[in-house]
C-alpha cells in the first residue's frame, strides 16, 4: 500500500515510463514506487518514515523524502531506458504467489508458466487419486506399515532456472495436503482463466493441451471432490500426511551451475518462510534435489526405479529467427541459452533416455512456440 502522502508521485512516474515507451507502465509504476518507498523507509536514517507508532513526519520532512524518492526513481528509469527488465533491477519476481530471486543467469518467471504449473500439478494428482487411492483400498494401511511397497512419483523440472516451477509444485502439493491450499480453487482458476498468449502454447507429451483437456480435468476434481477430501482428512486423522508427501520425489535439473545456485537458494528461502511453520513436519519429510545435468543425463538410476515419472519444463523453444526480433528487454538481458532452441530436443532426450534406462514416464508437460493456436 502506497502511503497517501506520496500517492501524487504515481502519475509522474507513469508519465516517465510512458516517455521511454515502457510496455507495462501502469502495473510497474505501482511496483516501482512501492519498492523505492520500502527501500528508503528501511534506512535507519529514516526510521520515523511512515511508522504508524509515531507521528507523521513534518511537512518539510515529507517534501525532502519526496525529493529523495524522485531521485531514486530517476535512477531506475535510466536503467529501464536501457531495456533492463524491472525484475532484474529489483532482483526478484513473483510467481504462483511466491517471491523468487532472479538475475541475468535465469529467465524471469512469467504468468503464462503459472498455468503450466497448475495444470501439471492437477494432472499428477489426478493420476495419483485414480491409480493409488480409488483403486487401492489399503493405501493408508500401507503408508502406516510398509511404505516401501508403494511406488513413488517422481516430478522432474528440466531446465529449472530460478527453480520457480519445481519449487511451486512442491509448495502447492504440500499446501493441498496440509489444508492451506484448496484443489477446487486451482481447478477453477485454470478453467476460468484460460490463457491466450500469442505464439505460446502448452503441450502434454506431443500434443497441445486443449480446452477439452482443461474442462475434463476440472470435471474430474468436481466429480470426485468428496472422495478426495475424505482421503485427505483420513491422512490427517491417522497422522500420515508426512508419509504421503514422502511418496513424491522432486528434482530440478539445469546445465548452468549459476542457475542451480539461484534455484537452490530460492527453494530454501521459500521453504524456511516463518508463515509456513504449520507445514514444517510435511516439508521436512522431503526436499527438492537440484542436479547439474543436460536434460536427464546425470539423474541417478535409483531415482527411476519403482517410480512413475512426470516431467515439467519450460525449455528453450524460440526459433533463432524469432529470437532476433524479440524485445530488447528480453534479447539483450535474459540468458540466450534458456531461450533459443527446439522442443523436439527435449522430447528426443526424454524418449531416448527412457528407452535406455527403462523408466516409466506417465506425463510430460511443457511450453512451446506455436505459430497458431
Amino acid at each position: 500500500m502506497i502511503p497517501s502522502e506520496f500517492i501524487d508521485l504515481l502519475p509522474q512516474l507513469q508519465r516517465k515510463l510512458q516517455n521511454i515507451n515502457h510496455p507495462d507502465s501502469l502495473r510497474i509504476s505501482n511496483e516501482i514506487l512501492q519498492y523505492v518507498i520500502n527501500e528508503i523507509s528501511a534506512n535507519p536514517c529514516n526510521e520515523n518514515f511512515i511508522n504508524p507508532n509515531k507521528k507523521k513526519p513534518a511537512k518539510k520532512s515529507i517534501e525532502n523524502l519526496k525529493s529523495l524518492i524522485s531521485s531514486q526513481i530517476d535512477v531506475i528509469i535510466e536503467k529501464l531506458k536501457n531495456n533492463m527488465p524491472w525484475e532484474y533491477f529489483k532482483g526478484s519476481a513473483e510467481f504462483c504467489g511466491y517471491i523468487f530471486q532472479v538475475d541475468k543467469n535465469v529467465l524471469i518467471p512469467r504468468t503464462d508458466t503459472e498455468f503450466l504449473v497448475y495444470y501439471s500439478t492437477l494432472s499428477i494428482l489426478q493420476y495419483f487419486f485414480s491409480e493409488y487411492v480409488f483403486n487401492n483400498n489399503d493405501l493408508l494401511d500401507k503408508l502406516d506399515s510398509d511404505k516401501s511397497s508403494i511406488n513413488t512419483i517422481t516430478i522432474i523440472d528440466i531446465g529449472t532456472g530460478s527453480g520457480c516451477i519445481i519449487t511451486s509444485v512442491y509448495m502447492i502439493l504440500s499446501g493441498i495436503i496440509s489444508g492451506s491450499i484448496n484443489i477446487k480453487n486451482i481447478s477453477d482458476r485454470i478453467y476460468t482463466e484460460q490463457l491466450e498468449i500469442p505464439h505460446i502454447c502448452f503441450k502434454t507429451n506431443t500434443r497441445l493441451i486443449t480446452e477439452r483437456d482443461i474442462f475434463e480435468l476440472h470435471e474430474y476434481f468436481k466429480k470426485n471432490r468428496n472422495k478426495i477430501d475424505g482421503f485427505i482428512n483420513d491422512l490427517r486423522k491417522r497422522n500420515l500426511v508426512s508419509k504421503w508427501f514422502a511418496l513424491f520425489d522432486f528434482i530440478g535439473t539445469d546445465i548452468s551451475q549459476e542457475a542451480l545456485s539461484i534455484a537452490t537458494n530460492n527453494y530454501q528461502t521459500i521453504k524456511k518462510n516463518p508463515i509456513l511453520d504449520d507445514k514444517k513436519a510435511i516439508l521436512n519429510s522431503k526436499d527438492v534435489q537440484f542436479i547439474n545435468s543436460n536434460w536427464l543425463k546425470n539423474i541417478p538410476q535409483s531415482v527411476f526405479d519403482k517410480s512413475s515419472v512426470f516431467i515439467i519444463s519450460n525449455p528453450p523453444y524460440i526459433p533463432p529467427e524469432v529470437y532476433l526480433k524479440l524485445d530488447p528487454s528480453v534479447k539483450d538481458h535474459e540468458p540466450k541459452l534458456a531461450l533459443v532452441g527446439n522442443s523436439d530436443n527435449l522430447l528426443s532426450a526424454i524418449m531416448g533416455l527412457s528407452k535406455e534406462r527403462q523408466f516409466n514416464i506417465k506425463g510430460i508437460y511443457f511450453e512451446d512456440y506455436c505459430m497458431e493456436h
